[in-house]
């Protein structure tokens, strides 16, 4: 039985590695970055590569934030068993790689920023992501939703 089907059980031990969210308690652990493994790969659409994470910063700063949406990233570490079926635990993998990925609604196309990155720059990419540019954005786009106390005429869960 899986989350939404009534099993609260499941709900209440759900773990994603560290990234843990204890729904008894509605309290959310984060993960390191590197530690988070979404569901699912973004679609890379045109794809750009930077040699630095300041580069990539930069560049995603300079382009307009309302026609380039940051809707997703993901910040690849090689040496993890899901990123590859044929992973050998001894294997030496030591590169990671850091993409953001962008909708640019008004051209209805995705775009997507690579750099390499290490472990000591989670503190830069994290005040980055928490940011005006990247998490500041997705609050504009839905603040409209997030100042209500709760959905006209309904409780919301549909």
């Amino acid at each position: 039985m899986g989350l939404g089907t009534g099993d609260g059980r499941a709900a209440r031990r759900l773990n994603l590695g560290r990234n843990i969210v204890n729904t008894s308690k509605w309290r959310h652990v984060m993960a390191h970055l590197w530690e988070v493994n979404h569901p699912f790969f973004g679609a890379d659409g045109h794809v750009n590569s930077c040699d630095s994470f300041d580069e990539l910063r930069d560049t995603v700063n300079a382009l307009n934030d309302h026609m380039n949406f940051v809707y997703r990233w993901d910040w690849r570490d090689w040496s993890q068993p899901h990123y590859d079926d044929l992973y050998l635990p001894d294997e030496e993998r030591g590169e990671q790689d850091f993409v953001v990925f962008l909708v640019m609604p008004r051209k209805d196309a995705l775009i997507s920023f690579a750099c390499p990155i290490t472990h000591e720059q989670e503190p830069d990419v994290l005040a980055w992501l928490q940011g005006d540019r990247v998490l500041g954005n997705l609050r504009r786009w839905w603040e409209p939703l997030l100042d209500r106390s709760s959905p006209p005429g309904g409780d919301g869960d549909r």
